[in-house]
């Protein structure tokens, strides 16, 4: 009876002979487990491995789809149109690729906002810098796209000021204290 290991009975020395001259002749540890009966794929990885041989790459339909994704991204840095070009890929995916090739792709969508509108954001953000108040005025703009436009004119909000002052450990005063009310 061979030996155990680890609750597996031991590969015979003559079906491991067998493996690494396989292995020398054809790194494909898929292939090379097919030719001999009764072993995995993971055992000729592990015998080639003790071995030393190096083994041939894995070509597999995620690396494939991976470079169509990336070529397509340098022809075209919308992602949610590469993501329809290429089936069984989401636009999520097709964001995380482009994030670990380094490719900057094109600003996301979304309506864009009419000038007046902005127009509008802005002044009223000059006059009362809190970003909820200005939303509501304005109507039909959620307080962050709001925020975001305050920040690219370079407008600090209330709540910003706030917490920058405190941080700094200014003065204390009713105007620039932001307390939560209590709850009862």
């Amino acid at each position: 009876m061979a030996k155990r290991s680890r609750g597996r009975p031991q590969i015979a020395a003559e079906k491991r002979v067998a493996i690494i001259a396989a292995l020398q002749a054809n790194p494909n540890t898929a292939q090379v487990a097919r030719q001999i009966d009764g072993i995995s794929r993971t055992t000729v990885w592990h015998i080639a491995k003790a071995a030393g041989i190096a083994l041939a790459a894995r070509a597999s339909p995620i690396t494939e789809k991976r470079a169509a994704i990336i070529t397509a991204l340098q022809a075209n840095s919308n992602a949610a149109q590469v993501a329809r070009q290429i089936d069984g890929v989401s636009q999520a995916t097709v964001w995380r690729i482009a994030k670990v090739a380094g490719i900057a792709l094109a600003a996301r969508g979304g309506r864009p906002m009419a000038a007046e509108k902005r127009a509008a954001i802005i002044a009223a953000l000059q006059a009362n810098p809190n970003a909820r108040q200005v939303a509501r005025q304005v109507g039909g703009v959620s307080h962050e796209t709001v925020r975001h436009i305050a920040q690219a004119a370079d407008i600090e909000l209330a709540l910003v000021r706030v917490r920058r002052i405190a941080k700094a450990g200014g003065p204390q005063t009713p105007a620039n204290t932001f307390e939560t009310p209590a709850i009862l």
